[in-house]
């Protein structure tokens, strides 16, 4: 995984956590993974610009949603 993107460097734990995970067990974990993240620095952010491999805006949409309903 740290191989396929020039200058991006992904935690061993997170590439685990990946491993064996079906399309839709892995959705649910960037979902939360992402909305964990987002927790983290949302005190010190205006903002945010959300990319996903292979056009998922389904992932983006389930992101966006959950945070909102979390407000």
């Amino acid at each position: 995984m740290n191989e396929e993107i020039s200058g991006i460097n992904v935690d061993e734990k997170i590439i685990v956590a990946y491993e064996n995970l079906t399309r839709e067990e892995a959705a649910e974990l960037a979902v939360s993974m992402s909305l964990e993240f987002i927790e983290q620095i949302e005190e010190y952010i205006d903002g945010l610009y959300l990319i996903t491999p292979f056009n998922r805006v389904d992932i983006i949409r389930d992101i966006v949603n959950k945070y909102r309903n979390k407000k």
